[in-house]
């Protein structure tokens, strides 16, 4: 019989860290798809939210736990203080924490405190830096696109591209162009980046993690989906291949005959049935818990109060 390096609570986290990724990885292609398209807007937006998943996925990889606002997100990548807003500042801000029985739950964290000391409700982007042995400078320069982004995102940016659409502005154009350009190549750095600290963090506890990258649930079910929706998908699929094998030097320098026999690497007969017993698209908490507040936006708009007008 097979012989199972894995425990459930680590195959557990092991499928909900890929669906972070995962999500990365469709923020990032729906951006290129819109941006194909002279969805700018859009486009930008797309690549915001890809890199928010790094983050969220980069605090779970290291921490087990992340916040479910963007804005949260964001802002402790940054380095600014996450808490509660209003009335309730002492606080910390939102976040799903997987727990030790292997379930999501939702706490308060608060994010890098001044005295910069991780307890079970404070942590700060130096400790995932630690944890993830990512060079401090790496991350502190994720957390500036993160701004950088997020203002963009928070800002009234639609005049411009009225104006770019009725007018087709020569100037403007020209802006246009070279900014999404330059989001996407920043961006497509970004994600390569997650790609290796996800491939690395799962290969160091056990090589019987690659082998479930080519499971039906993993990365064959990114490409599918892609591929479903129309989106480009060759293009992922190299920028996936360069973060995990490529471009990682954990593995790059081994022989090329190597790397392909580790990328093509599958599950074992006993390993593939207790992942399917344990791990469930269907059952992921985590991913109810970020629909449930996006619904609870557009609720929100629905019972909008006309005033009496």
């Amino acid at each position: 019989m097979e012989n199972l390096e894995v425990n459930e609570r680590d195959l557990r986290k092991f499928f909900a860290s890929y669906w972070l990724l995962h999500s990365a990885i469709y923020n990032f292609d729906q951006g290129f798809n819109n941006q194909r398209k002279r969805r700018f807007t859009w486009a930008i937006t797309n690549y915001y939210y890809s890199l928010v998943f790094v983050g969220r996925l980069f605090m779970f990889l290291a921490a087990d736990l992340y916040y479910i606002g963007h804005s949260d997100v964001a802002n402790f990548f940054i380095g600014y203080v996450v808490k509660r807003g209003g009335g309730d500042r002492e606080r910390g801000a939102p976040a799903l924490k997987f727990n030790e029985c292997g379930e999501f739950e939702r706490i308060d964290i608060y994010g890098n405190p001044k005295n910069n000391v991780s307890t079970d409700d404070i942590i700060s982007y130096e400790n995932i830096a630690s944890n993830l042995s990512i060079d401090t400078e790496k991350i502190e320069n994720f957390g500036r696109v993160l701004k950088q982004l997020k203002n963009f995102r928070n800002k009234n940016t639609y005049e411009a591209f009225v104006i770019y659409a009725q007018e087709y502005h020569t100037v403007l154009t020209e802006f246009i162009f070279s900014a999404t350009d330059k989001v996407r190549e920043v961006a497509e750095c970004h994600l390569k980046e997650a790609c290796k600290v996800f491939f690395n963090f799962w290969r160091r506890k056990s090589e019987q993690f690659v082998s479930l990258l080519n499971h039906e649930w993993v990365i064959p079910m990114t490409l599918q989906i892609l591929r479903k929706h129309d989106l480009p998908t060759e293009y992922v699929k190299a920028i996936i291949n360069r973060g995990f094998y490529f471009e990682n030097e954990e593995i790059y320098w081994e022989n090329l005959i190597r790397v392909r026999l580790i990328m093509e690497r599958k599950p074992g007969v006993e390993l593939n049935r207790r992942f399917k017993e344990i791990c469930s698209i269907t059952g992921f908490r985590a991913k109810q818990a970020i629909i449930d507040d996006v619904f609870s936006d557009f609720k929100e708009l629905i019972e909008i109060d006309r005033g009496g007008n």
